[in-house]
C-alpha cells in the first residue's frame, strides 16, 4: 500500500465589502494539508497570523475601490501549492462628502436649499424634511438644520447634517 500525501487546499474566505473608516480589514481563511500559510498581495498594511489576517488599505486602494489578496497553503511535499484570491471592496463614495446650503431668500420663507457632493451613481439620499426627500438636492427648505443619510451600492452609508439660515 503507497500513501500518497493530500494536496493542499487553500479557502481565502467570502469576499469583503469595507465601508470608509472599517479599518483594518479581519480576513478568515481556511486551509487544509498545508505545511506552511502565507498572505499576499496589496500595497497596504498585511498582518497575517497563518489563515487570519488584517489589512489596513493604501489611499491609492479606497480610491480605486479595492484589491485582492491572496491565501497560498504550500505543501512542504511533491503536491502542488494552493492558492485562493478574495476581493476587497473598498467603499470610496463618501470622501470629500459635504453639503453646501443656499440660504431662504426671505425671513420664514421655505426657499433654501441644500446640495450634497459629490452624487454619485448607485447612491442613495434620504433628507430630514418632511416629508423626506430623496435625491442630492433637498428644496423648499426653511431655516435649520436638516440630516442627511447617504447609502452607496456597496450597502455603505454616512450622515451629515446641515444648515439653511434665514437672511
Amino acid at each position: 500500500i503507497i500513501n500518497a500525501p493530500a494536496p493542499p487546499t487553500a479557502n481565502a474566505g467570502p469576499d469583503v465589502v469595507a465601508c470608509s473608516g472599517n479599518y483594518p480589514i479581519s480576513l478568515v481563511g481556511a486551509v487544509s494539508n498545508a505545511a506552511t500559510t502565507s498572505w499576499s498581495g496589496g500595497a497596504g498594511t498585511l498582518t497575517s497570523n497563518g489563515v487570519n489576517a488584517t489589512y489596513t488599505p493604501t489611499p491609492g486602494e479606497i480610491l480605486a475601490g479595492g484589491l485582492d489578496l491572496m491565501l497560498t497553503a504550500t505543501s512542504g511535499n511533491a503536491c502542488p501549492n494552493a492558492f485562493d484570491l478574495v476581493h476587497i471592496a473598498l467603499s470610496n463614495s463618501f470622501q470629500n462628502a459635504q453639503v453646501s446650503a443656499t440660504n431662504a431668500l426671505c425671513f420664514g420663507s421655505a426657499s433654501g436649499s441644500l446640495t450634497f457632493s459629490p452624487a454619485l451613481p448607485g447612491n442613495t439620499y434620504v433628507w430630514s424634511t418632511s416629508p423626506p426627500q430623496n435625491g442630492p438636492v433637498a428644496t423648499g427648505l426653511s431655516a435649520g438644520t436638516y440630516l442627511l443619510t447617504v447609502s452607496d451600492s456597496l450597502g455603505c452609508d454616512t450622515t451629515l447634517s446641515a444648515a439653511v439660515a434665514q437672511p
